[in-house]
C-alpha cells in the first residue's frame, strides 16, 4: 500500500539555495532587508563610524509580502509605510542590493536528485517560502528550479500575502491542492517556521540542519531531524514501509 501523504512541501533558502551574499552598507549583514532599510533610513544607527540599523520586523514582513515589482514604486511604498523619504541615492543602493543578491544564489548539491525521487514515486513537490518579489525570476526561471516548481507549486510570501510561522500559509497549501494536514510533508531549516508551525496543524515535519546548529534544539515529539536534504527520502522510505 502507497503511503497516503500526497504533497513534500519545502522551504527555499537554506534548504534548497543557498546565498553567497554580502552586505553592500552594513558590516557583517547575512540580510539584504535590513540593507534596503538602512539605504532607506528607517532606524538607522551610528556606532563610531560604522552604520548599523535596528531590525524592524514589520519592515522584513512588508518587504516579503508586498506584491510591487517595480523597485522605485517598491521604494516609495515602503517609505511612506515608515515615514521614509526615498532618494536617488537609495534607489541606487537598493537595485545594487538586488543584483548583488541576485548573482549570489546557488543551489545545494543534493537537491536535483532527491528532487527528481521525489517526483518518480508520486509525490507533488511544493514550495513554501518567505521570498521577496525581486528574486523569484532569477530563481526559479534563471536558476532552474522552475523545472520541479511550476508556478501552481509554488507558495510565496510575496504572493499570497502572509508568511511563515504565519499559519495561513499552510493553510494555502491545503486548499490549492485539496488536501488534508496529514496528506502532507513539510521540511525545512527553521525550527519554528518550518518545522514547528506546520506540525501544529498536524503536517508530517522535518527539520534539515545541514549545519549542526540546532542539534540540541528542543523539537516536539514526531518532527524528524535530518542532517541533509537527500534524507528527505529516508523519511519517505520509513513511512512507505510503516503504511505497507
Amino acid at each position: 500500500m502507497r503511503n497516503r501523504r500526497k504533497i513534500v512541501a519545502i522551504d527555499l533558502w537554506n534548504t534548497i539555495l543557498t546565498s553567497r551574499w554580502k552586505s553592500l552598507v552594513l558590516p557583517n549583514s547575512r540580510e539584504p532587508i535590513w540593507d534596503v532599510q538602512a539605504a532607506l533610513g528607517h532606524k538607522v544607527l551610528k556606532q563610531g563610524e560604522q552604520l548599523t540599523v535596528e531590525p524592524c520586523e514589520d519592515f522584513r514582513r512588508f518587504c516579503l509580502t508586498e506584491r510591487i515589482p517595480d523597485t522605485k514604486a517598491f521604494l516609495e511604498a515602503a517609505g511612506r509605510a515608515f515615514n521614509c523619504k526615498p532618494t536617488p541615492e537609495s534607489l541606487r543602493v537598493f537595485e545594487s542590493i538586488l543584483r548583488a543578491e541576485a548573482g549570489n544564489i546557488a543551489r545545494f548539491e543534493d537537491v536535483n536528485w532527491t528532487l527528481r525521487e521525489i517526483i518518480a514515486r508520486g509525490y507533488i513537490p511544493v514550495v513554501i517560502s518567505n521570498i521577496w518579489i525581486f528574486v523569484i525570476a532569477r530563481i526559479f526561471e534563471m536558476n532552474g528550479l522552475g523545472e520541479f516548481f511550476p508556478p501552481e507549486q509554488r507558495i510565496l510570501s510575496c504572493e499570497v500575502g502572509y508568511r511563515k510561522p504565519d499559519p495561513r500559509i499552510y493553510l494555502e497549501m491545503f486548499r490549492r491542492f485539496k488536501v488534508t494536514p496529514d496528506q502532507c510533508y513539510m521540511f525545512g531549516d527553521d525550527p519554528e517556521y518550518d518545522a514547528i508551525a506546520s506540525h501544529k496543524l498536524g503536517v508530517k515535519a522535518g527539520l534539515i540542519d545541514r549545519t549542526g546548529e540546532h542539534a540540541l534544539a528542543h523539537l516536539p515529539e514526531g518532527i524528524e531531524y535530518l542532517h541533509s536534504f537527500h534524507e528527505i527520502i529516508n523519511v519517505l522510505d520509513k513511512e512507505e514501509r510503516q503504511a505497507a
